[in-house]
């Protein structure tokens, strides 16, 4: 191969269609309207090879998404108690003193 790739380069990039919105929703950060376009580009797809390395650039789209936030408490603690502790209400006997 004479051509020069790019660092992080793999073979299925050269099968990977260049689908324009996709790729734009990849650099704005919306990883999960990207793996629905890729998801559409895929159905359009009957060349297997291509089929593959579109499928491969959609998992890596939702691999990107970040966790959701953990909200439920782990059973040590009334789930309550972490948002008391957050907010910094006092705890305590004092808690429920009326001056």
């Amino acid at each position: 191969m004479s051509a020069v790739h790019h660092r992080g380069y793999r073979p299925q990039d050269d099968a990977l269609p260049a689908d324009a919105q996709a790729l734009h929703l990849e650099t704005l950060g919306l990883w999960r309207r990207a793996a629905t376009r890729w998801q559409q580009v895929l159905l359009r797809e009957a060349d297997d090879r291509v089929a593959e390395a579109v499928l491969q650039r959609l998992r890596y789209c939702l691999a990107q998404v970040a966790a959701p936030a953990q909200r439920v408490s782990d059973g040590t603690a009334p789930a309550g108690a972490t948002l008391v502790a957050r907010n910094s209400v006092p705890n305590g006997p004092d808690l429920w003193r009326m001056e």
